[in-house]
């Protein structure tokens, strides 16, 4: 009961008007149904774990392989060679001069496009794109692929509209552009450091592509210890409010290079990093490092790589949780306690 009642108040805290909590509560009902009963004492247990944990984690960190199949920014690319430092300058140069030139694909209708450094007001609409995933339903007795956003089918006209935005996806550009900080370079003061650290990041479209705009961390049990904005280095098209739920970046005190350092104060080299393809939040950060534990590694799709779990499918399949469904966009503190949280189901079930 006590597992039903915490599902029933999340549901109650996330909705706003009485179809929306009636359509959540019958949809957590059908999926507790289809879940084997879980004792009180068994939930109590497993928090009580959670606080008084003595568990090696360096035992599930990711190996070099793993590192490099998943995409990890691998120190490699640190290589300080005259020739590396003048391919970067030039990029750099290149970038800045040639900004409003580049061609790119556009990561929602995936149209080319030119990147501007100041749009106006045709650029704002000149994206259409449907932001829900693909689908198969029924109609009339024929199967179709229709959109989850508008039940639009596929190859229809997008039903949303906004400005083109791309992601930059070479991770040697990434660094030409803003470089990269391996975690054993940095110096560190005398201050103990967190033995594991769970973390997530909301990106944002800028010129440059994706960059940071929020980074969230809690510690082993639970506790929040850095939530703040961070200012893009470049314009902004778009906050992916959506799913990022950041609507703005007033009051932000951070840009990359402060939050990083906020960061370094409470981790070090030997830190565990833990996250849910976590290659994505180390690019943003522009992050090296080893010591990583990525659940998406700790719970592999039976396909192999690159076909992975999202974070919303195991929470529900393994921790009976409902998350990241909000229209208000993600909660990255609740994704980083997600992942906390099927580290330690992991552990649990794997040593009982």
């Amino acid at each position: 009961m006590h597992r039903t009642q915490q599902q029933e108040r999340f549901i109650l805290d996330k909705t706003t008007n009485t179809s929306g909590y009636k359509q959540q509560a019958m949809s957590l009902l059908m999926q507790l149904k289809k879940q084997d009963p879980i004792s009180e004492q068994e939930t109590s247990l497993e928090n009580n774990d959670k606080k008084e944990f003595n568990f090696d984690f360096s035992t599930l960190v990711l190996s070099d392989e793993q590192l490099d199949i998943m995409q990890y920014p691998r120190p490699t690319l640190l290589l300080s060679n005259t020739t590396l430092k003048q391919q970067q300058q030039q990029q750099q140069q290149q970038q800045q001069q040639q900004q409003q030139q580049q061609q790119r694909k556009c990561d929602r209708c995936k149209n080319l496009f030119i990147v501007r450094a100041i749009l106006d007001n045709q650029d704002v609409k000149a994206c259409a794109y449907h932001y829900g995933r693909l689908r198969v339903s029924q109609s009339f007795g024929e199967k179709q692929r229709t959109y989850s956003c508008c039940g639009d089918p596929l190859g229809s006209t997008g039903c949303e509209k906004g400005p083109h935005v791309f992601k930059e996806e070479d991770i040697e550009k990434l660094h030409a552009s803003i470089p990269f900080i391996n975690t054993k370079d940095i110096n560190n003061n005398n201050k103990e450091k967190a033995k594991l650290l769970a973390l997530d990041c909301e990106m944002g479209y800028t010129t440059l592509g994706m960059e940071l705009i929020r980074l969230t961390v809690i510690n082993e049990n639970h506790d929040k210890v850095l939530d703040e904005l961070v200012l893009p280095s470049h314009m902004v098209i778009d906050l992916n409010t959506r799913y990022s739920g950041i609507s703005t970046l007033a009051g932000v005190k951070h840009n990359l290079e402060s939050i990083r350092q906020a960061l370094f104060d409470r981790m070090d080299q030997h830190t565990i990093l833990l996250g849910h393809g976590l290659e994505n939040d180390l690019k943003a950060l522009r992050i090296i490092h080893d010591k990583v534990i990525d659940t998406a590694a700790l719970y592999p799709h039976p396909h192999g790589l690159p076909y992975r779990y999202g974070l919303r499918v195991l929470a529900t399949k393994y921790l009976s949780k409902f998350i990241q469904d909000s229209s208000e966009g993600h909660d990255p503190e609740e994704d980083a306690g997600t992942c906390l949280d099927l580290l330690y189901h992991y552990i649990k079930q794997k040593h009982q």
